[in-house]
């Protein structure tokens, strides 16, 4: 219960952040670069998993009996597959824009120009691409249901399926794709900090050479981010897919699988939620927008209350005067006397 409570609030949270993300970049043309769009992808990706995660904690933590409920009912079996396929679709997806966004950034930084439409193109159609590719192959093979290992949600990858005797399933579905991205982010942000350090410290010799502007350096951090919730994925997979049969049952029984089932579950749906307060609340571009938007719609609002009440009061002013709409731009609604601004 514990688990589905730290995983919904968490899921929530990166709901949030994701949105937050996407809305910044969609509301604010200054900050839309190249690199901000991919994050805005991992947003979108991190908002997937988020919602999937959401719903499986809710399914599967707030229904007792559910996993007797599950082998019997065709309905809930699709259920579990269907909330699979999107869980695994988010978490492959979220590793492959993570590593796209510290590759995209290395590439910025080494060749100090912009990169063309060929490797951005390319880089879309791996990222969305093989998260798809593999989803659909785990579906039709039907390796997606009811884990009694699974963490992070409802359902999640069933390492043996009835129709198929594939031993490898995990490791091509989901394995090799996390320890790939454990061993390429420590190199691409290394390189980043080795590239970006003069820069930092002012040492450029202009504003030209810089590689990436100042907001779009601070997408550096994304490996960090990345590493620091996933790493107790990594834990779990080797728990329970890697040990010996004795030791991965002792694991189970033990205070620290429900410890460290917890941190595997915020880990997975909690990127959303930091990345929106990185790049969005502690980034001072992004969230002097932020004020100044909220502060002009609060003024706007009270503007046109203020106008509309106003009117109201104004006796002395002939009607056909106030419902000018050359003068005044207001319009008169048949229904109702006050004048309505345009």
């Amino acid at each position: 219960m514990k688990r589905g409570i730290a995983i919904s609030i968490t899921s929530l949270l990166s709901i949030f952040g994701a949105t937050f993300i996407i809305l910044s970049y969609v509301a604010f043309r200054k900050i839309r670069t190249q690199t901000r769009q991919f994050l805005v992808n991992l947003s979108i990706a991190d908002l997937v998993l988020a919602l999937s995660s959401l719903i499986g904690a809710l399914v599967y933590y707030g229904n007792a009996g559910l996993q007797e409920a599950t082998e019997d009912s065709d309905m809930l079996q699709r259920m579990c597959a269907a909330q699979a396929a999107f869980t695994m679709f988010g978490v492959l997806s979220t590793m492959f824009w993570t590593v796209a966004v510290a590759f995209y950034l290395c590439v910025l930084v080494v060749l100090h120009k912009q990169t063309g439409w060929v490797l951005v193109v390319v880089l879309y159609v791996v990222c969305w691409g093989i998260p798809g590719v593999l989803t659909i192959w785990l579906g039709v093979s039907e390796h997606l249901g009811l884990d009694q290992g699974a963490t992070n949600g409802f359902c999640a990858v069933i390492p043996g399926a009835a129709n198929s005797s594939d031993p490898y399933v995990i490791v091509v579905g989901y394995d090799m794709w996390l320890y790939l991205a454990f061993i390429l982010l420590p190199a691409f942000y290394a390189t980043l900090h080795y590239k970006l350090q003069p820069c930092a410290l002012g040492h450029c010799c202009s504003l030209s050479r810089r590689p990436i502007s100042k907001g779009d350096r601070k997408l550096a951090f994304v490996p960090l981010v990345f590493l620091f919730l996933r790493v107790w994925s990594i834990v779990v997979d080797v728990s329970i897919y890697y040990l010996p049969k004795d030791d991965t049952n002792r694991y189970r029984q033990s205070t620290a699988s429900e410890v460290i089932g917890i941190l595997e579950g915020i880990g997975i749906a909690g990127q959303g939620f930091a990345n929106g307060v990185l790049f969005c609340l502690l980034t001072k571009a992004v969230r002097k927008r932020i004020l100044a938007g909220l502060v002009c719609g609060w003024c706007w609002c009270r503007t046109g209350y203020e106008k509309r009440f106003s009117y109201r009061n104004d006796e002395s002013e002939p009607i056909n005067q106030r419902h000018n709409w050359a003068s005044s731009k207001t319009l008169t609604v048949e229904s109702n006397d006050d004048p309505v601004p345009v």
